[in-house]
């Protein structure tokens, strides 16, 4: 029997494997409206053709189909946020004349500063600072027209979105013991009266009478106006204790909180009684930059801004909800059920921008399309139980969409049996990457646009990744290779016993030593016993040969006056960022390090102070930058590491590929060969497919799709480390 490759097959018969698609799966979306063209050509920032295409599909899906959300899955660099405020611009038009945007916090004035720069008459209030209660509640008095005639974009941080009162118990103490405040009973834990100290453990509770044991604290309960005045002086650049003081003194409280929250040019500008400014030029442009920028906390307010926005603006007030970085939303946090607030109650229409829709799992999807299309979740099935809890809903969804995969283990016990053998068995289900293409069909394909840089056209410079292969040196293999040997044996010994706390402890180990070479390995297992210990085999200044294989690339890439971001993942407890940053600058590279002391919202102005001050190289933790910055500066990436995270990986690498890049990107990954770090790569390019599968990027070896593999890529690790163990 002949067989042929799936690609060869698909080659083969595109046009009537088209046409099948075609009638099977009918598209929504085939021309471009010239009405609302010509809309989208009047903005300020004119989108390019196949961004235009995506507006106008989801605008389509949105209003014409009067579909509850859709989805814009575009890989990093596309521009979502100009789409974003496309598809804004044309709902405005339809009718949903407010939108509604939350997004990662240091996103909040790049959304501010696109939204003002691309619509014509925008109005655009930022709810994000510590006022924002206060800014809703003076808009309430303004929302029967607010927001009709021009289009209108509200904009919240994401963390902002739920953060609300503190709590304190409340309850009556008499000689130390605790009473219902309403029905006056004791209360009592085991059958023994509780104390009042028990109260205080950060647990609510409710006495049987139905009366909560705990009340909200407002914050000016907890710190005053002029302590939040001085945290919020001396959070400036140039401004310290001392100086604070003495400019509350000049101007006092009252003014300079008016000015912080209402008129930054006024603090600005702030004259003394001579006449003369208080703050020169240069500072004076500092300030305005970082007030510009940020929001201060001058506020004593706490309420939750999604419940305030459900109780107290009319339902459905807002047109569109859009939701950048969607994906971050995928797990049962505050943050997801403040969004799902907001989608169900405060919004008619909801869009998620992403450029990872999944991680590799199935239920990566589940809350998504929960919390948008609520409706048609139900209606498969999947809803909450009497308790009310969606567990249930989730492992029903997994068991139909995703993989899962059982382990079945029999033992034997014949100490425990007198007149016959006794087996005692055990079955394990682990979820595996994968989602089945029922799932793509019937959740993802009728209501996602997607769109890869490489469709734009010809805006973007060449994009090219390499695997860069370094061999040990003589000193590192053989202490790497006797570590693995004992590391090897302490792992089998213990998964005998059922002691899997040992797998991280290996795997790390043996991922991180290579890269801390320069100091002494010591490796202990989880009980605190010593597996193995090693003198360091590099000087401080010796460079390992993948530090001396990144040197070499840097200088050459500096040579041709490109600059360079590198990627480590060991910044804490094994922080190798300063020695990677001291060989770099004694081979002649200008180094900046961007540490996570940085707040989110200055880390893109941090950057553009670093790139006007000439450096050759940043070095940080891929996830400090993961999401929304431009890195456009920085065509050149180095991963020393890349660690698990796929989310953070594809992102990290599309942070300089973006449409206004000129230079031609190169990104590369480091890896010792024949070492854990290159079945690492190995095994995050499988998952990678995985996640592109479901982004609309079809892997050729085609049963990627489902992937082969259940566990993480740590215990995949241990797998190939003890290839002859079932972990």
């Amino acid at each position: 029997m002949s067989t042929i490759e799936l690609q060869q097959f698909v080659n083969d018969n595109r046009s009537q494997l088209l046409e099948a698609v075609k009638t099977q799966c009918p598209p929504r979306f085939l021309e471009l409206v010239p009405e609302d063209e010509r809309e989208l050509m009047a903005l300020h920032r004119r989108p390019y053709p196949a961004q235009m295409r995506v507006i106008q599909a989801i605008k389509r899906l949105l209003v014409d189909d009067d579909q509850p959300a859709g989805i814009i899955n575009a890989e990093m660099g596309t521009g979502k946020t100009l789409m974003g405020i496309g598809v804004s611009t044309l709902c405005h038009k339809a009718g949903y004349k407010r939108s509604l945007i939350i997004c990662p916090p240091h996103l909040v004035y790049k959304w501010r500063r696109e939204i003002v720069e691309t619509v014509p008459n925008a109005c655009v209030f930022v709810l994000n600072g510590s006022n924002a209660l206060r800014q809703l509640q003076t808009l309430r008095e303004q929302l029967p027209t607010l927001g009709l005639e021009y289009p209108t974009f509200f904009i919240i941080g994401r963390v902002r979105l739920r953060l609300g009162h503190s709590w304190k118990p409340a309850f009556d103490n008499k000689r130390g013991v605790v009473h219902c405040p309403r029905c006056g009973e004791p209360l009592v834990n085991n059958d023994e009266p509780m104390l009042d100290y028990m109260m205080h453990d950060n647990q609510k509770r409710t006495c049987a009478c139905g009366e909560p044991l705990w009340q909200l604290v407002h914050r000016k309960e907890q710190t005053t106006p002029e302590t939040l005045l001085m945290d919020a002086l001396t959070q400036l650049p140039t401004i310290g204790k001392k100086k604070a003081e003495d400019i509350i003194a000049r101007f006092g409280q009252t003014f300079l909180t008016n000015a912080l929250s209402d008129n930054i040019h006024q603090f600005v500008n702030l004259m003394d009684e001579n006449g003369e400014m208080v703050f020169s030029d240069k500072v004076a442009k500092k300030l305005e930059r970082t007030l510009s920028t940020s929001e201060l906390n001058l506020s004593t307010g706490g309420y939750q801004l999604s419940e305030y926005l459900k109780r107290y603006f009319p339902s459905k007030y807002f047109g569109l909800l859009i939701v950048d970085e969607a994906h971050e939303y995928k797990n049962n946090s505050a943050q997801g059920m403040a969004m799902a607030t907001l989608a169900s109650s405060c919004a008619k229409k909801t869009l998620l921008l992403t450029g990872t829709l999944m991680g590799g799992y199935a239920d990566d999807l589940f809350y998504l399309l929960f919390r948008i299309m609520p409706q048609t979740m139900i209606r498969d099935g999947y809803h909450y139980n009497h308790r009310g809890s969606l567990h249930g809903a989730i492992e029903l969804f997994m068991k139909c969409h995703g993989v899962l995969v059982s382990t079945s283990r029999e033992v034997v016990k014949e100490e425990h049996f007198k007149t016959a053998r006794g087996k005692r068995s055990s079955v394990k289900v682990k979820k595996a990457p994968g989602i089945s293409p029922q799932a793509i069909m019937r959740y993802i394909l009728p209501y996602t646009a997607f769109l890869r840089l490489a469709e734009i056209g010809h805006v973007l410079p060449p994009y090219e990744e390499r695997m860069l292969s370094v061999p040990l040196s003589k000193a590192q293999k053989e202490v790497y290779s006797r570590m693995e040997c004992v590391l090897k044996e302490a792992l089998k010994s213990a998964l005998g016993k059922g002691q899997k706390g040992m797998i991280s402890v290996v795997v790390n180990a043996l991922l991180s030593f290579p890269e801390t070479a320069h100091t002494d390995t010591r490796v202990r297992a989880p009980n605190g016993e010593e597996l193995f210990y090693a003198p360091s085999v590099l000087g401080e200044d010796e460079p390992s040969p993948k530090e001396q294989r990144l040197i070499e690339e840097v200088l050459a890439e500096k040579a041709k006056g490109r600059k360079s971001l590198v990627y480590v993942i060991y910044t804490e407890t094994r922080d190798i960022t300063p020695r990677i940053a001291h060989l770099l600058q004694s081979a002649g590279v200008k180094v900046a390090v961007l540490k996570s002391s940085v707040t989110t919202d200055k880390r893109e102005q941090w950057i553009e102070d670093k790139v006007e001050e000439g450096v050759d190289v940043i070095i940080c933790h891929p996830k400090l930058v993961e999401t929304g910055l431009d890195l456009l500066d920085f065509p050149n990436i180095f991963f020393m590491q890349t660690g698990y995270n796929v989310y953070t990986l594809m992102q990290a690498a599309k942070r300089s590929w973006r449409i206004g890049q000129t230079q031609p990107v190169t990104v590369n990954f480091l890896g010792y060969e024949a070492t854990a770090q290159a079945q690492c790569l190995q095994l995050m390019q499988k998952k990678i497919t995985v996640t592109k599968s479901a982004s609309g990027v079809i892997p050729e070896c085609g049963l990627d799709v489902l992937n082969q593999s259940a566990d993480s890529i740590e215990i995949q690790l241990a797998r190939s480390i003890v290839s002859d163990m079932r972990l």
